[in-house]
């Protein structure tokens, strides 16, 4: 793997990370989900489990198809878990507020 590959991998793992930890401090503190899809394995306990899956899957796609499609991809991968991360975020400082 090249590179950027590399980095965006690695940025995407990270992300998702910090998803698992700002979604459950942001529902801790009275916090809702509101993707339905989250919620259902949220529901079941496989939240965890199913990000896992998740995350391996784009990690697989990314090494496996051609550099350009990897890097787009696995741009457009992150910057949707910078905008989920940053929503957690945000609702974490609001529920603080309270």
């Amino acid at each position: 793997m090249t590179l950027a590959r590399w980095t965006l991998a690695v940025c995407f793992v990270v992300l998702n990370g910090l998803d698992v930890w700002t979604t459950r401090k942001a529902l801790a503190l009275g916090g809702r989900e509101l993707n339905p899809v989250v919620r259902f394995f949220m529901n079941r306990g496989w939240f965890v489990p199913a990000k896992i899956c998740m995350v391996l899957v784009v990690l697989l796609v990314l090494a496996l198809v051609e550099e350009e499609i990897a890097v787009y991809a696995g741009a457009t991968c992150c910057g949707i878990y910078v905008l989920v991360v940053w929503n957690n975020l945000c609702t974490i400082r609001r529920q603080t507020r309270r």
